[in-house]
C-alpha cells in the first residue's frame, strides 16, 4: 500500500517544480547546506576551542531568525536562557553526589538521603519559577 501512496503522490507533485519555485528551501532548512553550514560554524564555532563551555550564545538569535524564522528563534532564545540559568542546579548536583556517596563530615545515610530530596525539591521549586519567570 506504501507503494501505491507513493505512486499517486508522485503523479500529482513534482520535486523538480517545488525545487524551481523555492518551496523545498523555504520549508527544509537544510536543502540550503552552504548557507546552514556557514549558520552552523558560526553559531556552534570550533568545537575544538570551546570544549568545556559550549553554551549557546543569546546573539547569535538574530542570525538563527534570519535563516530559520521567528517562531525558531523564540525557541532558539529560551533554550539559551535554560542551558545557561541550568549552570547552578547542576553546580548544586555535584554537592549533593558528593554528600550522598561520600557522606563527609560523618553524617548519617538517612541525613544523606534527606540532602537528596531535598535537592530535589528545589530543583523542582526552580523549573517552576524558571518558566513562570
Amino acid at each position: 500500500t506504501i507503494r501505491l501512496v507513493v505512486a499517486e503522490l508522485l503523479r500529482h507533485v513534482s520535486l523538480n517544480a517545488l525545487e524551481s519555485k523555492g518551496v523545498i528551501e523555504r520549508w527544509f532548512p537544510a536543502a540550503c547546506y552552504a548557507e546552514m553550514n556557514h549558520m552552523s560554524n558560526k553559531v556552534i564555532g570550533d568545537l575544538a576551542s570551546r570544549q568545556f563551555s559550549l553554551f549557546p550564545q543569546g546573539d547569535d538569535a538574530d542570525e538563527v531568525r534570519a535563516y530559520f524564522g521567528e517562531g525558531i528563534a523564540l525557541f532558539f532564545n529560551f533554550y539559551t536562557t535554560l542551558i545557561r540559568s541550568m549552570k547552578w542546579p547542576a553546580g548544586l548536583a555535584v554537592f549533593v553526589v558528593l554528600v550522598r556517596d561520600y557522606r563527609p563530615w560523618g553524617i548519617s545515610l538517612n541525613m544523606a538521603n534527606t540532602v537528596q530530596v531535598f535537592y530535589g525539591g528545589v530543583v523542582i521549586v526552580w523549573g517552576m519559577w524558571f518558566v513562570t519567570y
